[in-house]
C-alpha cells in the first residue's frame, strides 16, 4: 500500500530541508547580545542549544560568553565546563578551567575560582600560575594584604607552602618573593606588636609577680617568634636584591 502524500512531511515532499530549530533563539541572542542585553541574549542562546539535537562546543562558548558580559561567572561557568566533553588533549582542557578561573577573580570571586586551580593541578601539578593564585588567595584570607586585619596563621602558612611550591618551578620570579615578604612583614609586625604589648603588661602588673612574669614569658615567646621572621624576611630582601641588581644589569647590555 502506498502511503499517502499527506503523511509525508511538507519539507521533503517539495525536496527542501527541514527549518533548523536553533536559527530564531540563536538570531534573537544576536540582536539582544548588539542590544548590550547580555543576560536575555544567554537564555535564547541557551535555547538554542535545547533544540539542537548536536550543539557543538561554540554554541556552549557563545552563550558563555553573554552570561560572562552580564556579570553571571557562574553561569557562564557551568556551560564552560560542558565544553570539556569535546576538548581531546589536556591543553585544551586547561584553557577551559583557566578561562573559568579568570571570570570568577574578574568578579572578585576568587573563592569560587578556587576549585578550579586544583583541577588544573591535577592536569599539570607544576603550573605556577595556578599555585601562585592559590597561595595569593591563602594570603589574602591570612590577612597579609590589609594593614589593619590581624594575621591567620593557617592560612599564611598555607600561602607561604603554595609559593614554596612556585619557587620549585620558578626560583627567580620577583613577584612570589615579593608575596613572601609581604607575608613575613605582616608577621613581623604581629609579633613585634605582641611583644610591645605583653611588656607593657608585664609593667602594668609589676607589682604582682606572678602575673608580670607571665606577661614576660609572653614577652620572650613573642620575640623568639620576630626573631625567627626577620631572619627570613631579611633573606627574602636579600634575594630580592639580587634579583633586581640581575635585572638592572641585564637592562645594561
Amino acid at each position: 500500500m502506498r502511503p499517502s502524500l499527506l503523511l509525508i512531511p511538507a519539507a521533503l515532499w517539495l525536496g527542501c530541508p527541514e527549518p533548523d530549530p536553533t536559527e530564531a533563539p540563536r538570531l534573537a541572542g544576536n540582536a539582544l547580545f548588539k542590544k548590550g542585553e547580555f543576560e536575555k541574549a544567554g537564555q535564547e542562546y541557551e535555547k538554542a542549544i535545547a533544540v539542537d539535537k548536536k550543539p557543538e562546543a561554540k554554541a556552549y562558548e557563545t552563550a558563555a560568553f553573554a552570561y560572562m558580559k552580564a556579570g553571571n561567572p557562574g553561569k557562564a561557568s557551568e556551560l564552560l565546563l560542558k565544553t570539556l566533553d569535546f576538548k581531546t588533549d589536556t591543553a585544551g582542557k586547561l584553557e577551559v578551567y583557566r578561562n573559568i578561573t579568570g571570570m570568577y577573580l574578574s568578579a572578585s570571586r576568587g573563592v569560587e575560582a578556587e576549585k578550579y586551580f586544583y583541577e588544573i593541578l591535577k592536569l599539570e601539578p607544576k603550573d605556577a600560575a595556578a599555585m601562585g593564585w592559590l597561595g595569593e588567595l591563602s594570603s589574602e584570607r591570612g590577612g597579609a594584604r590589609s594593614n589593619t586585619k590581624p594575621p591567620v596563621p593557617a592560612e599564611l602558612d598555607k600561602a607561604l607552602e603554595w609559593y614554596a611550591k612556585v619557587l620549585e618551578v620558578k626560583p627567580d620570579d620577583v613577584g612570589t618573593w615579593v608575596n613572601r615578604r609581604i607575608i613575613y612583614t605582616k608577621y613581623s609586625d604581629y609579633y613585634a606588636g605582641q611583644k610591645s604589648q605583653a611588656e607593657a603588661d608585664a609593667e602594668t602588673n609589676k607589682k604582682d609577680k606572678e602575673t608580670a612574669e607571665d606577661f614576660k614569658k609572653q614577652a620572650a615567646e613573642a620575640q623568639a617568634k620576630l626573631d625567627e621572621v626577620q631572619k627570613l624576611l631579611t633573606e627574602a630582601n636579600a634575594k630580592l636584591g639580587e634579583l633586581n641588581k640581575a635585572k638592572a644589569a641585564a637592562g645594561k647590555k
